[in-house]
């Protein structure tokens, strides 16, 4: 995703075909496993979702394939977005029941969680045939559940993580796509994939967990035979071998020690995604095994929120979020702020309207919380001095953040601000403009104060330093966006034109130093 801060491993050139794996991969772990354990089996705490149990939604050789439903307790006032929960169990045990997805994603999301056949009742790719029937079915129903069919996300754990990484690398791919159900007509693509610990190449596994992987693993049960005599098998099940442009977002979270899937089939899946300009995130968790506490999965519903939209609006973000105007060669843009430290601010020539658009556009700017907080002045002026942005008009309030630009260009552009990760990736969407029309010009100075002094009329202005080094002209820095003050005395009488006398202060100075 261009623009985009990423994290530390470099990007793979090109996308990674089956015939590169073996020996030639450079990050191998020696790791002991048994087989893929239940993930997530604590206890679900109480619900506030009503729950329909046990719908079907599709047979296969007389057996009922079946899903629970959990929809927002609420007279559904509209659709609402859906997460497809996809348990793990090593492909071989498991079950939809219990989830901690409703209470993780709370009642703005519908959840249904599913059951599939495991791999002593069928072997791959059945298993991701029913996740995408169970799909269909429910795009096929949203009239009838109150569902939104354009905002279907998945999220699932170990080997549902696999299932549900496999989901959204491969729409429309026939040899995964299957023909159960009633509702081949429906699309089986998701909108946004959250994948928990899920293995992405399969072909890889073995060398990940060294000589003491016991045999068989639970991947050869999938394949109905070991991996590697199943290496055509082995690859279609492999969601890195289907990665392209067209996927959907993905939050991929790992355990950084976890010794059954090692966190480097993890890496290498986003680094794939991100290689094909998919957004893609990765947050590995430092020491946690195959598995890590609910108290970690607070990003889940972050993510979801941006690509799906919840109760407090759609994932193009609140009407307003972002605010713009262009004066004298410059765009003033504010946003509210939220909990993030940090915000990425984009700027493109079309309309962006949600994360998975900022692919199109540049990371101009990285602003911390706090921005609209004249901080110079603060300190000289010995109080709190927000921000004017528009001379006659109240200074910013405290949450609003603050960055203004300087165009190079007369053209129109839009802007977007996001609020970003620890890591410096897009987290959560803030809001966006739409197309703004800039010309080239003169920054001008905004008035921030005035007051009477003795005999003059001390007024403070703030000048937003255009930036792009001594080539430009109008250049005052090269930083972006930064604030300089300076205070103008003017005599309260005088009745001829006076002289302008510039004060410049030394090291360690200010714009309130005293002449002599």
């Amino acid at each position: 995703m261009s623009g985009v801060a990423r994290t530390a491993e470099p990007a793979l050139s090109s996308r990674r075909k089956p015939k590169e794996r073996g020996t030639s991969r450079t990050h191998v772990l020696t790791l002991i496993a048994i087989t893929i354990a239940l993930a997530c089996p604590l206890a679900t705490p109480a619900l506030a979702h009503r729950v329909l149990h046990d719908i079907e939604y599709a047979t296969v050789d007389g057996t009922s394939l079946l899903l629970d439903l959990y929809l927002p307790s609420g007279p559904a006032e509209s659709p609402v977005p859906l997460v497809l929960w996809v348990h793990g169990g090593g492909w071989r045990a498991g079950d939809k029941d219990p989830t901690r997805a409703p209470t993780t994603l709370g009642e703005e999301y519908a959840i249904a969680s599913v059951n599939y056949r495991l791999s002593d009742e069928a072997i791959f790719p059945a298993q991701i045939h029913d996740v995408k029937a169970a799909v269909r079915f429910l795009r096929g129903n949203a009239d009838r559940f109150a569902l939104d069919p354009d905002h279907f996300g998945a999220w699932g754990s170990s080997a549902g993580g696999h299932l549900v990484a496999l989901l959204g690398t491969s729409c429309d791919i026939p040899e995964l796509e299957g023909e159960l159900g009633e509702h081949l007509d429906q699309s089986s693509c998701d909108q946004a994939g959250c994948d928990f610990f899920g293995p992405t190449d399969l072909l890889a596994l073995l060398g990940q967990r060294g000589e003491n992987a016991r045999r068989p693993m639970a991947e050869d049960a999938l394949l109905g035979g070991p991996i590697e005599e199943n290496v055509e098998l082995a690859t279609l099940a492999s969601p890195i071998t289907h990665v392209d442009a067209t996927d959907q977002p993905f939050l991929i979270m790992h355990g950084s020690e976890d010794p059954l899937v090692s966190v480097e089939q993890s890496i290498a899946f986003d680094l794939a995604l991100r290689a094909a300009g998919v957004e893609s995130t990765l947050l590995a968790i430092n020491g946690a095994g195959h598995g890590f506490p609910p108290t970690e999965y607070g990003p889940v519903k972050e993510f979801f929120d941006a690509h799906l939209g919840s109760a407090e609006g759609e994932a193009g973000g609140p009407p307003g979020g972002v605010t713009a105007f262009h004066r004298a060669g410059q765009t003033f843009l504010t946003w509210p702020e939220t909990a993030a430290t940090r915000y990425g601010v984009y700027r493109g020539t079309t309309s962006i309207d949600m994360i998975s658009a900022l692919d199109e556009a540049e990371l101009i700017a990285i602003v911390e919380t706090g921005s609209s907080l004249n901080e110079r002045a603060s300190s000289v002026e010995e109080e709190l001095a927000r921000f004017v942005i528009e001379e006659g008009a109240d200074p910013l309030t405290e949450g609003v953040g603050l960055y203004v630009h300087t165009p190079d260009a007369d053209t129109d552009a839009a802007y977007a601000v996001v609020a970003l990760s620890e890591t410096g990736l897009p987290q959560a969407w803030i809001g966006s403009t739409p197309l703004i029309e800039e010309a080239v010009d003169v920054p001008l100075p905004v008035l921030q104060s005035s007051e009477i002094e003795r005999d003059y009329v001390r007024m403070r202005f703030v000048h937003w330093a255009p930036h792009g080094g001594a080539e430009d002209e109008r250049a005052l820095c090269n930083r972006p966006g930064y604030a300089f003050n300076f205070v103008v005395r003017e005599p309260l009488r005088r009745s001829n034109p006076a002289a302008a006398v510039f004060v410049l202060h030394g090291g360690g100075g200010c714009y309130a130093n005293q002449p002599v």
